[in-house]
Formats: structure tokens, C-alpha cells, sequence
């Protein structure tokens, strides 16, 4: 691994050396004319009998040496750790839950959307090695979170899940299942798993015929009744009242558990009645063990083994040696002094690595983000320009959910270093924190650029591509009626103008990207059942 210099900008700093070399020159030709203005040569001699100017210019190349010294522990030679990496080996799970209304129902307490909450919950804490996806469904599916090691990520979606995040309503499970589908990787016929929490009320038969198809592609389904059999009314938020129906009876939810059983069995899955959280957890893990596991590579960010102390004690050692070198010549050293220089000769060790970043690494790996934060912080207010500590600094607030502070930290680190990679990273995960914060144009921007910096980046491309569908959705949700010709043109140039300007070419690139995943997901459609999605008759 080479090495790196962080702060490189500061090695200009070195080109004070040659002009105190050409002062000590200057000063050197002074003293020979102060000597000749004496005018008596024998008279000059014996005031300077004592005087060495080999001792005078070594004291002076002792201070050049611990100047130079002091610089290069300000650049911070360092190179690239690899500590933090995890490697470990985990399956690609995709969470599919239920979000229609009939998920009100009280028959479980205090809910059944409640009860599956905390269900997801226990599952994330012992999911640790596992890539997680979120799919929420009712009438419709969406694909809320793609599949990464970021199980606090998905605390918060399924923290925020409700009926009301899905327009459409009703229980299309079919639906479900190809959207989770689409979610895995498919060249990849193993390590795969999706995890179906719902009450079942879609009698769709469309389900089951595509448990055979997901059985093929290498998936397994644990479903997860909610509910009982007899049933429940469901409370709607809207009328705070029972919901009815078009003929004003109560409607009351039961649970389908013949669906749920058949698709468990025909993907060698496992299916469980929700009844008590904590031994649901362990079938359901006990079941994704038998499950080839996939090679796994997280580096939530960067650290760094720095150098700069070794620079910073080479200076202090020679400054000293300075002040104890005589400046007249060599008669004698006495023994306290040999045994003065002898002690700061010794190789010393190491100064601690306990400075703020490292403590910072310290409690990131704990998961303590908030004195993670506070190191960092430290270590900014010692040295702002430190681009490393910005970039941890960013990644611990992410965990903590902070989005928008870690949007504007993320921004700090790209300008502060000059480290591509790193710039790279930064610009990435600042198009991630825009996300969590729905500012998808912002987002969209942020995601060229680093695939600017990085067009093999298929993280980036992915994200890129699941933020302008989001972007589209939004619109044409916002606009349910078609708009004039002009009106659009005027819409389409307003947008034109609010994204960067971008290249021919770099535009052919990406939307060669965006086709192509549009194509992937349309030819796993069509391996399902090419239909389109029909309105459920049941908005429940």
C-alpha cells in the first residue's frame, strides 16, 4: 500500500529551507566583514579561539532538519488502513410488508402493522451479516429501500410505514413478490430470501402460481401470517371509525393462511402465525441458515494509519540536540550531559494513537455514533481542513439519522480533500443522505457527479437510476392530468434547467444504464406473468 500525503498542499512550506540556507550565507559574509573592519588580524583571532564554525553551521543544518520535520508531520504522511473492512458472509433478504388497511386491525395488540414492526425489528438485530431490501404493499408495490448492509436505514423506513405511503389500497401479494424479485441480483440463483409479513387477504390465485417461479430463480419465501382466522374489524384513520362496506356492513379482515402455507411450501421456505415475536425470529433464522451464504464486503468509511508523530518527535529530538550542541569548539563533555543525549538518542516509541480520529474509529466500530461524532468534532476544531476526519464525521451522523447535517459534512469532506477516491465516496454518500431527505434533484445531481468520477460504479448507477424513478413517479403522481403540449414543454425545460449541464456523451451513458435496468426488471415481469396491475376489488 503506498503512501499518501493528506494535507499535501503544505509541502510548498519546504521552500523556506533554501532561503534560511541563503541568510546563513548572508550572515556568514557579515561576520568576515565585521572581522576585517577590526582591522588586526592576531587581535580577531584571539577573540574567536573558542569559536567553531563547524559547530555554528551544524546547529544551524539542526534546525533546517527539525523545520523540514515539523512540515512534513503538518502533510501527515499516511497511508490507507484496512482495519475497518468487514468481510463476512451473509444471504440477500427482502422484507415485504403488508401496509393495507386490514394491517389495522386490532385482533392482535395493539395491531397487526405494530406487531409486524417489531417483528422486523428483532429480525434486523439478528440479520447482522445479511443484506436487507424493504418492499411495502397494499394495491400496489414500491421497492422503498434496495438491499444493503444499512440495517438503521431500514429501521426508519419501517419505522414510518403506514397505509398512507401506499395511494393505492388493497392486498395484492402477487405484486409483492415480483417487486422483491426484481430486487436481487439476476445472475445470481442462490442467497436469496424474501420474507413475506401480511394477513393475506388477497385470494388472488395469481400468488401461487408464482411460487414455482420464484423456487426456480433461486428464491425462498418464510411467510408470516398475521391475524386470526375468525377475524377482526378494521379501523380506518381517515373516519376514525370501522370501516364499511359499499353495502354499509362492517368489514371484517381474516387471515388467509391457505396462500401464505402454499407459497412457503413450493419455495422450501417455512410459514409461521405470528404469535409470539420471539420464536418466529428464530425459525425464521433458523430456516434462512440453510441458505448458501455470499461473500460480503461493508467499509462503512475510511481510516487511515497517519505518521505524523514520527516527524513531529524527530523535530523535538533535534531542537534539543540544538540546544544542548556548543556553539564553541569541543573541549570536554561532561558525563551528565553524554548521558543527557544518550537518553533522547534512544529510539523512542510511538506516541499513542489515541488522538481524535482513531478514538473517533474507536467508537464508530462500537456503535457509539454520538461520541463517534464528538472525536470527530475534536478533531476538526484542532485541524478544519482535515478531510478524513469530515468524511467519518459525515458517516457517524449518517448512523445517527442526522441526514441533513451529514449532507453538508459529506460536502465539506469533497471540497477539503484531494484524495479521488475519497471525493468519490463523499459525493456518493451525499447523494445518499439527499435521498433520505427526499430532495431527489439534489440527489440525481449528486449521483452524476460521482458517477462522473467513477463510471464502473454500479452502486452508484443503481441508486442513480431507482432516484430518477422515484423523480418520475412523483411527477406524474402530482400531475393527474395530462398537460398541454406547450405546458409540458415549459415543465421540461424548467426541470432542464434546475439539473447540470451534462455531455453528449455522458448523457447517452446514462441513459444507456437506466434502459438497461429497465429492461432487466421487465424481462423478470414477464418471466412472472406479463399483465398489467389491475385496481383490487378490496381497498383493505
Amino acid at each position: 500500500m503506498k503512501f499518501e500525503f493528506e494535507h499535501i498542499e503544505y509541502l510548498t512550506a519546504l521552500a523556506i529551507i533554501p532561503a534560511l540556507l541563503f541568510i546563513l550565507t548572508w550572515v556568514i559574509r557579515q561576520k568576515r566583514q565585521i572581522a576585517k573592519q577590526i582591522g588586526n588580524p592576531a587581535l580577531v583571532k584571539q577573540l574567536t579561539a573558542d569559536h567553531s564554525p563547524f559547530n555554528f553551521f551544524f546547529k544551524f543544518c539542526l534546525i533546517l532538519v527539525a523545520l523540514a520535520a515539523i512540515i512534513m508531520g503538518v502533510v501527515n504522511m499516511q497511508k490507507p488502513g484496512a482495519s475497518v473492512n468487514v468481510k463476512r458472509a451473509g444471504v440477500d433478504v427482502v422484507i415485504a410488508l403488508d401496509v393495507s388497511k386490514s394491517m389495522l386491525a386490532d385482533d392482535i395488540k395493539p395491531n397487526r402493522l405494530e406487531m409486524a414492526r417489531q417483528l422486523i425489528y428483532k429480525l434486523l438485530d439478528q440479520l447482522k451479516d445479511d443484506r436487507i431490501g424493504l418492499v411495502l404493499f397494499a394495491g400496489r408495490s414500491y421497492l422503498q429501500m434496495p438491499l444493503t448492509t444499512d440495517h438503521s436505514a431500514a429501521r426508519i423506513y419501517v419505522q414510518n410505514a403506514s397505509p398512507e405511503v401506499v395511494p393505492t389500497q388493497g392486498t395484492v401479494v402477487a405484486e409483492a413478490l415480483k417487486m422483491s424479485n426484481s430486487a436481487f441480483n439476476s445472475k445470481e440463483r442462490k442467497y436469496k430470501s424474501i420474507i413475506l409479513i401480511t394477513d393475506g387477504e388477497d385470494h388472488d390465485a395469481e400468488a401461487l402460481t408464482l411460487g414455482a417461479s420464484l423456487a426456480a430463480n433461486g428464491i425462498m419465501v418464510n411467510s408470516v401470517g398475521i391475524g386470526s382466522i375468525e377475524g377482526a374489524p378494521i379501523m380506518d384513520p381517515a373516519t376514525d371509525s370501522y370501516k364499511k362496506d359499499p353495502q354499509g356492513q362492517t368489514v371484517i379482515s381474516r387471515l388467509n393462511e391457505e396462500l401464505l402455507k402454499n407459497l412457503a411450501t413450493t419455495t422450501n421456505g417455512v410459514y409461521l402465525h405470528l404469535e409470539n415475536i420471539g420464536d418466529a425470529v428464530s425459525k425464521i433464522t433458523a430456516q434462512l441458515d440453510t441458505i448458501e451464504k455470499s461473500p460480503i464486503e461493508d467499509s462503512a468509511f475510511r481510516d487511515y494509519d497517519t505518521y505524523y508523530y514520527w516527524f513531529l518527535g524527530l523535530a523535538l529530538l533535534f531542537l534539543i540536540i540544538e540546544l544542548l550542541w556548543p556553539e564553541r569548539k569541543w573541549k570536554k563533555v561532561t558525563v551528565g550531559t553524554a548521558i543527557l543525549l544518550f537518553s533522547f538518542f534512544t529510539p523512542a516509541h510511538a506516541q499513542p494513537e489515541n488522538n481524535a480520529i482513531n478514538s473517533g474509529n474507536k467508537f464508530y466500530k462500537d456503535g457509539k455514533f454520538d461520541k463517534a461524532v464528538e472525536s470527530y468534532q475534536q478533531a476538526l476544531t484542532q485541524n478544519p481542513d482535515n478531510a478524513i476526519a469530515r468524511y467519518n464525521l459525515a458517516a457517524a451522523q449518517f448512523r445517527l439519522n442526522k441526514f441533513d447535517e451529514a449532507e453538508k459534512t459529506y460536502a465539506g469532506a469533497t471540497e477539503k480533500t484531494g484524495d479521488n477516491t475519497l471525493k468519490h465516496k463523499a459525493t456518493y454518500n451525499n447523494g445518499v443522505s439527499l435521498t433520505k431527505q427526499k430532495k431527489l434533484i439534489e440527489s440525481i445531481t449528486s449521483y452524476k457527479s460521482a458517477l462522473k468520477m467513477d463510471p464502473a460504479d454500479a452502486d452508484t448507477r443503481f441508486n442513480l437510476q431507482k432516484a430518477l424513478e422515484e423523480l418520475h413517479k412523483q411527477q406524474k403522481d402530482s400531475q393527474p392530468k395530462q398537460q398541454p403540449p406547450q405546458q409540458q414543454k415549459k415543465e421540461q425545460k424548467k426541470e432542464q434547467q434546475q439539473q447540470p449541464p451534462a455531455t453528449k456523451k455522458q448523457i447517452e451513458q446514462w441513459m444507456q444504464s437506466l434502459r438497461q435496468k429497465e429492461q432487466e426488471v421487465q424481462q423478470k415481469m414477464q418471466q412472472n406473468k406479463s399483465r398489467s396491475v389491475k385496481q383490487p376489488e378490496k381497498d383493505w
